[in-house]
């Protein structure tokens, strides 16, 4: 027993231990509740950080034996202060350097164990990705082919579509030809009043110009002439158009009835009389007819517009065929394209 109580005074005198803890937080308040000795039977140094003065006393005392100059000795003194609170300010930097690449390095355990257990998920991935491209370069294949085809049926559509076009502005060229003569003939109609039909009507000897454009108006209208005999004493029987021509002036819907002419389907037995017989005649000319009856000059100007128009319907006609047969062969043409466009979407 003596020697063991000797024992214990040799460690109590010789055996120091420091223990080093936060005072931050409530685990540092909690321990000394728990173990009241760490107050009672220890010796605690409370490290704080330095204030200036206590760092200013230290590097005064320091810096004494080297004999430097007072002005010097300040700077020198500045300078050591300066140099701990920038060790500390850079520790401190340091501490929170270490802590985001311990956060980085925790979160990059994190992801490796991730990726551990997406690996089969990866490979699974990437074989039907490759399956998926295999499919695409052999759908693009076929899709070349298809552009190929539609582009070879757009370029017959669209030389069917120029051909069609073609055909529809030579129609229209040559209807313009036609209604430029036509809406002439209907404004000179359209100016002529009932007196004026009354004048020619009332004529009794009328001049030659005004009986020339009355039988062309009555074998327009298919009206039959009366037969006399010839006033030159000839013995021979003439068609005279004057008697049916007065009749004919005496309708009172006579002008409207010449607005509404069947323009369209003349009698070729008709049109051929007129054309043949007075269109091409020298006298009949609006010009001439004007000098004596207004009224005639317009009946011949609708007489001229009819034949030109006859004439270019007949040859329109068959462009109008011909352009209502390519449109309705370049439809289903069109219907099919569409479809492969709409395929290739």
């Amino acid at each position: 027993m003596t020697l063991f109580g000797y024992f214990n005074e040799r460690v109590r005198a010789n055996l120091h231990l420091v223990v080093a803890m936060s005072p931050i937080g409530d685990t540092f308040r909690t321990r000394l509740r728990m173990f009241p000795s760490l107050i009672n039977c220890c010796t605690i140094d409370w490290f704080t950080a330095w204030p200036d003065d206590a760092l200013e006393m230290v590097a005064t005392s320091l810096l004494q034996e080297t004999k430097l100059e007072a002005s010097l000795l300040a700077h020198c003194v500045t300078v050591c202060k300066y140099f701990h609170h920038s060790i500390d300010d850079l520790a401190h930097r340091y501490v929170t350097g270490l802590e985001k690449l311990k956060e980085a390095k925790l979160l990059i355990t994190e992801l490796q164990e991730e990726l551990k257990l997406l690996q089969p998920c990866l490979v699974e991935t990437s074989a039907n990705t490759e399956a998926l491209m295999i499919k695409i370069e052999q759908d693009t294949i076929q899709v070349e082919r298809k552009q190929e085809l539609v582009a070879a049926d757009e370029a017959v559509a669209n030389k069917k579509f120029a051909d069609a076009q073609a055909i529809k502005d030579d129609c229209e060229k040559e209807l313009a030809k036609a209604v430029s003569a036509l809406n002439a003939a209907t404004d000179a109609l359209n100016t002529l009043k009932q007196d004026d039909i009354r004048v020619v009507k009332a004529m009794k000897n009328p001049p030659s110009g005004v009986k020339l454009v009355m039988e062309a108006v009555c074998v327009m209208l298919d009206l039959k002439p009366e037969r006399k005999p010839d006033p030159n004493g000839s013995g021979k029987m003439i068609e005279d158009y004057w008697a049916p021509s007065q009749k004919l002036l005496g309708d009172m819907k006579f002008l409207q009835n010449l607005l509404h002419y069947d323009k369209e389907n003349i009698p070729t037995k008709i049109i051929t009389h007129v054309r043949n017989k007075f269109y091409s005649h020298p006298d009949f000319d609006p010009k001439k007819i004007r000098m004596v009856s207004m009224a005639c000059e317009g009946l011949c100007r609708w007489v001229r517009a009819m034949v030109v128009y006859d004439q270019v319907i007949k040859i329109v006609a068959p462009k109008k065929q011909a352009l209502e047969a390519a449109n309705h062969e370049l439809a289903p043409q069109n219907e099919r394209l569409e479809e492969k466009r709409k395929e290739l979407r």
